[in-house]
């Protein structure tokens, strides 16, 4: 009688731990298997934007060039002179937004698929990639960007930091 007993105030305790347990998953964020990312939602890269880097000024660019498209460029100056030029796009294709850069030291064009989206912030990632692995765009409320490219190389973390201001339109 006595492990009869035992047995049903047994189970009757796991009850309410099984419940407890099946509260906690639910409480976690599921990720998403698809993104309802819009590129309307990176308007805000829009324009022309200038940094400085050593002796180099860095110009990136961005314009509208269709519903599902941005196209940009990545400039760097010295002395006047562009010493480096980077095309770069943003696209949506099959319902995924990806930052391309077609760069002169690569044979293809490489693509960074839109993994984070903030109203202030993106997240580009391309694990695949030598250098970077990652693209991060921040945009703040004095309208300045940030930009990070940062990624591993022989399991070491490199990281470069731009900072950028809006040329204004004239």
């Amino acid at each position: 009688m006595r492990s009869i007993i035992f047995l049903l105030l047994l189970l009757l305790g796991c009850v309410p731990k099984k419940q407890q347990e099946q509260e906690k998953a639910e409480k976690i964020p599921q990720t998403p298997t698809t993104y309802d990312f819009s590129l309307e939602d990176l308007d805000w890269m829009l324009g022309t934007w200038r940094g400085q880097k050593k002796e180099y000024i860095v110009i990136e660019k961005w314009e509208k060039t269709g519903i599902e498209e941005f196209s940009g460029a990545s400039l760097w100056i010295k002395d006047g002179d562009t010493t480096e030029a980077e095309k770069l796009k943003i696209l949506k294709r099959n319902e995924n937004i990806y930052y391309t850069a077609d760069v002169p030291m690569n044979d293809s064009i490489i693509y960074f698929k839109l993994i984070v989206l903030h109203p202030n912030q993106a997240i580009f990632k391309n694990a695949e990639h030598d250098w970077p692995q990652t693209i991060t765009y921040v945009h703040n409320e004095q309208d300045l960007l940030y930009v990070r490219a940062d990624g591993r190389v022989n399991r070491k973390k490199i990281y470069e930091d731009f900072f950028f201001e809006r040329v204004k339109e004239q």
